[in-house]
């Protein structure tokens, strides 16, 4: 007698999760033994090496959350105050730039205002980011996180990576002007020295409409001045904007240990009660929703 065997899509399921799961749980001995290859030892060697140990035994303590000391309003001072017309820096900008700046400081003071012709909207708000030099002078939260490789700076929803591994900056055709610039630095003691260029021209750079040309290069001399200080010595040349170098000095605090940084700016979506309509910023009261 022959029998006919018809195969249930049904039976074809529960074989397959059977079999998904019999594979799941193979005890993880035997997985590594005869499914994954282990990392050479020599590999693990080079990261852990007394070389390495020792280099990371060298840098600074910047563990934990800081946060900037002072007035985030200017570049050039800790003590100005806030959203105060007519406030501004002091940049050696050249006529040109001086002339675009004064111009640029009267139209700021119209941010939001629908009825002000040529009100210009700040360039934090446009991108949603801050960009450089904004955005290592800012109300935010800080991290610090340092090894012998690189060093990642963490401010709100963006990052700096800063190489310290001696390597050159990518080919001029691969390097096009962005917010944050191209970053590389070196170590001279204990201070962490880095160099910035092809940032995006027209960034605000803080609070007012300073601005410099994709053309300025950064230089920053970042320290411990003591264990709850880390200094930024900022030096921007900019043949372009300036007449000769400007350097500006910002400090951040260590925060309180356990700290957990602030939840990031959320903006551009729409939750973002002061939306930009047509490149404009538009100011938005709480009970007009």
């Amino acid at each position: 007698m022959t029998t006919h065997f018809s195969w249930n899509p049904l039976l074809q399921v529960r074989l397959t999760r059977l079999l998904r799961c019999a594979l799941f749980t193979v005890p993880v001995i035997f997985l590594q033994a005869g499914c994954t290859k282990e990392q050479p030892a020599s590999a693990k060697a080079g990261v852990n090496s007394a070389g390495r140990v020792e280099q990371f035994a060298n840098l600074p303590d910047w563990s934990g959350v800081w946060h900037l000391v002072g007035s985030p309003q200017l570049l050039e001072r800790e003590d100005a105050p806030t959203f105060v017309p007519g406030i501004r820096n002091n940049p050696p900008y050249n006529e040109e730039w001086e002339a675009q700046y004064t111009k640029d400081l009267v139209n700021a003071e119209h941010q939001g205002d629908p009825n002000y012709p040529d009100q210009i909207t700040d360039t934090h708000t446009l991108y949603c980011a801050a960009g450089m030099p904004h955005v290592m002078a800012g109300p935010w939260d800080y991290q610090f996180i340092a090894s012998p490789e690189a060093t990642t700076i963490i401010v709100d929803k963006e990052s700096r990576y800063i190489p310290t591994d001696g390597r050159a900056l990518p080919p001029e055709d691969d390097m096009w002007p962005i917010i944050r610039g191209w970053s590389t630095g070196h170590w001279e003691g204990q201070t962490l020295v880095v160099e910035t260029i092809n940032v995006k021209q027209g960034l605000w750079g803080d609070f007012t409409p300073v601005k410099f040309s994709d053309k300025a290069k950064y230089v920053e001399r970042i320290r411990s001045i003591d264990d709850k200080t880390i200094e930024n010595q900022v030096t921007i040349t900019d043949p372009v904007a300036l007449t000769k170098p400007w350097t500006w000095t910002k400090r951040y605090a260590r925060r309180a240990a356990g700290t957990w940084p602030s939840e990031p700016e959320v903006c551009g979506n729409p939750e973002d009660r002061n939306p930009i309509v047509d490149g404009k910023l538009q100011v938005v009261l709480p009970g007009d929703r």
